[in-house]
C-alpha cells in the first residue's frame, strides 16, 4: 500500500490513494469523464453493474451506456445545466453489455478543472417494489369485497370498489369521512374495544338507498411503522352476505315446510293403515 513519508517519518496514506480505496468500495456506481463526455474513470461496482472491464470503458462516451431516451437527456443536461456549473439529479436507464436495461437514479456534478462525475444508484428493487405495490392496490381496488382503512377517529383513509359496490357510496362520498356514515359509532366502538384482530363479526346497516343489509367482516388493526400508539390504523374487509342470508332462510322454510308437509302424509298414512 503507497504510504508518504513526512519529514518527521510520519507515514500516511496519499490522498489520491485513499480516494481511489473509497470509490473501488463504493455501493454507489461512480463513473468519471473528460470535457466531451468520454470515460476516463469508472468503479467496480459501474463496471460489474454493465458487464464490463474497466478496459472496456475506457475512451467511450458515456451515452454508449444509456438507452436512446436517457442518452438524449443526458446530452440536454450536459448542455443545459453542466455547462452552466449545475449538478443535476435524474432517473435514466444504463444499458447493459448484453443490451438489458437498468434504471437507475443519476446524479451528476460537473469535476473541478473541467469533466464530469456521475454517481448512479441502482433503482431496479425499488422499481419491483413499486411494481409489486402497483399489483396489490390494483387487486385492492378491484375486489369485490369492501376494503376500507381508517384511523382511531373512524376517519375514512382508503375506500375501494368493492366498497362502492356493497355500500352504494363512491370514494368521493366516503374519503375523510366517519365510518359512523354506515356503520354506528355504538357496534365500532364494541369490536374496537381491547381487540386488535376481530375476525368474521356480524354486523347490520343500510345501503346508501336505505336497503338493509348484513355484513361479514374482519377488522385488523394495522401497525404503522413508527409504531405510535396513539396513532391507530384499522383495516375492515366487508362481504356482504344479505342476498345469500336470504337464500339460506328460503331454504331453511322450504325445508320447514317439505318436512310438515312429510309429517302430515306419515300421519295420514299411519291414520290409513289403523282404518284398515
Amino acid at each position: 500500500m503507497p504510504f508518504v513519508k513526512t519529514s518527521k517519518g510520519v507515514k500516511y496514506l496519499s490522498p489520491n490513494t485513499i480516494y481511489k480505496k473509497l470509490l473501488d468500495n463504493m455501493n454507489e456506481a461512480v463513473w468519471f469523464g473528460d470535457d466531451d463526455e468520454r470515460t476516463v474513470y469508472a468503479n467496480y461496482k459501474f463496471a460489474k453493474m454493465l458487464g464490463y472491464k474497466l478496459e472496456e470503458m475506457l475512451g467511450r462516451e458515456s451515452y454508449d451506456f444509456w438507452d436512446k431516451e436517457s442518452a438524449d437527456r443526458v446530452k440536454n443536461v450536459n448542455d443545459t445545466d453542466r455547462k452552466k456549473g449545475k449538478s443535476s439529479s435524474y432517473e435514466g436507464n444504463l444499458l447493459t453489455k448484453d443490451g438489458k436495461k437498468i434504471p437507475v437514479l443519476l446524479s451528476g456534478s460537473p469535476f473541478p478543472g473541467g469533466g464530469t462525475v456521475g454517481i448512479m444508484t441502482d433503482l431496479r428493487e425499488l422499481k419491483k417494489r413499486e411494481e409489486q405495490e402497483k399489483i396489490l392496490s390494483k387487486s385492492i381496488d378491484y375486489s369485490t369485497d369492501a376494503i376500507i382503512i381508517f384511523d382511531n377517529s373512524f376517519k375514512i383513509q382508503s375506500w375501494n370498489r368493492g366498497a362502492n359496490l356493497i355500500f352504494g357510496y363512491s370514494k368521493k362520498d366516503m374519503l375523510n369521512s366517519k365510518l359512523s356514515k354506515i356503520f354506528s359509532n355504538k357496534d365500532l366502538q364494541k369490536f374496537l374495544k381491547n381487540k386488535k384482530e376481530v375476525n368474521n363479526f356480524q354486523i347490520s346497516t343500510n345501503h346508501k338507498s336505505n336497503k338493509k343489509l348484513l355484513i361479514d367482516a374482519t377488522l385488523t388493526h394495522i401497525v404503522k411503522e413508527d409504531n405510535n400508539k396513539n396513532d391507530k390504523i384499522y383495516l375492515l374487509i366487508a362481504r356482504d352476505q344479505t342476498e345469500k342470508m336470504k337464500f339460506e332462510n328460503e331454504l331453511t322454510q322450504k325445508y320447514e315446510k317439505m318436512k310438515s308437509s312429510l309429517n302430515s302424509v306419515v300421519k295420514l298414512f299411519e291414520t290409513y293403515k289403523k282404518l284398515k
